[in-house]
């Protein structure tokens, strides 16, 4: 039903990424931000301060850039979400080690978003998930469709264009 229903209106796909995106901003402002040291990893790395940082780290990211992404809805899946925060740990275990305190703070981040995700907010993510990547299909599909049918009108109208432009060039020969 909510296929066909995001068919007809267009619209309603968009709402679903913003209500998959919301979910997510839920579990960053509820549970990911109040963890005391989550301050360590909300900037990027200053680069004037840790100057050997973006040598070592060729993927860095932060809270604000998951932030951010949440919030222009950039997220489609929760493996996307996940992994940005496994990318937040590996990039702490590469540059601090795995015994220091960013790195404990880090796993802690991580485990809390698997968590949150398995124990309290799966189901309803999943579901929207799940309607996001057929709501995808259906728009590939529809575009495919659109380009078959624009290609077989260009063929006719380069065809009655070039019949016309043969016409006139031999009538005005005469």
């Amino acid at each position: 039903l909510i296929k066909l229903e995001t068919a007809i209106n267009p619209i309603l796909d968009y709402n679903i990424l913003i209500a998959f995106n919301d979910l997510l901003d839920q579990i960053y402002e509820n549970n990911i931000i109040p963890i005391e040291s989550s301050l360590y990893f909300l900037k990027p790395v200053n680069k004037g301060k840790y100057k050997d940082y973006y040598e070592k780290i060729t993927n860095p990211i932060d809270l604000s850039t998951i932030k951010s992404k949440i919030t222009n809805r950039k997220y489609k899946s929760v493996a996307e979400f996940i992994n940005d925060f496994e990318l937040l740990h590996n990039n702490s275990l590469t540059y601090n080690g795995p015994s220091g305190t960013y790195s404990k703070t880090s796993q802690k981040l991580l485990d809390t978003c698997k968590d949150v995700i398995k124990y309290d907010y799966g189901e309803q993510l999943y579901e929207l998930e799940k309607n996001i990547e057929s709501n995808e299909s259906i728009s590939r599909e529809e575009m495919d469709e659109q380009m078959s049918f624009y290609d077989e009108s260009n063929q006719s109208s380069l065809m009655c264009t070039l019949g016309t432009s043969a016409s006139l060039i031999a009538s005005s020969g005469n």
